[in-house]
């Protein structure tokens, strides 16, 4: 099963993300955005994972989120993953400060010890994914609408829990479902 670690986002940021998504798509541009109930911060992707994996990787993700505390992250700016002239995805970016090397100091503890799994061989670039663009047409005002949003102001939120979640891939786009939710402790 296709597996991956997320941050669940707040309604308010999420109806403000949607904003975003819905004046973009005005604009005739041809991206496949991220549907209402998929938008989340993608934490740490596995991949395919042996059904008897899962137990031990629930309890390795677990002992490693030991000791974390909830943290505020702000949501700000847009960008694009890709070259101007074949961007592939767009995103929401998470603003530097305190909350994103939290994040960060969190992802790698996740990938560093669940690198039995999969290892990344990237450094963490923590965002949210709001559309993967198709093809070519209406690229120029694409890239301008992007770079207008590079200081977008989207709001702050609090990361208390993380998800585990099972994607299951269909012809309509992916099917997102929980697995286990962690708590992070106060």
């Amino acid at each position: 099963m296709r597996l991956f670690i997320a941050i669940e986002l707040e309604e308010g940021v999420k109806g403000k993300i949607l904003h975003e998504i819905s004046s973009l798509r005005s604009k005739g541009v041809d991206v496949a955005f991220t549907s209402p109930e998929n938008l989340h911060i993608t934490v740490k992707f596995f991949g395919e994972v042996a059904e008897q994996q899962v137990e031990k990787l629930k309890e390795d993700i677990r002992s490693t989120l030991e000791g974390v505390k909830p943290f505020n992250i702000n949501l700000k700016g847009a960008g694009y993953f890709g070259r101007p002239e074949f961007m592939k995805v767009i995103w929401i970016g998470i603003e530097e400060g305190n909350g994103r090397e939290q994040l960060i100091k969190m992802i790698k503890a996740l990938d560093s010890s669940l690198s039995y799994v999969r290892k990344d061989d990237h450094e963490p670039h923590p965002h949210i994914t709001i559309g993967r663009v198709k093809t070519g047409r209406n690229k120029e005002l694409l890239l301008h609408e992007i770079n207008s949003k590079k200081s977008l102001e989207i709001g702050g939120m609090k990361v208390k829990q993380l998800k585990i979640k099972k994607s299951e891939l269909t012809e309509k786009g992916p099917i997102y479902s929980d697995l286990m939710t962690i708590d992070l402790k106060h």
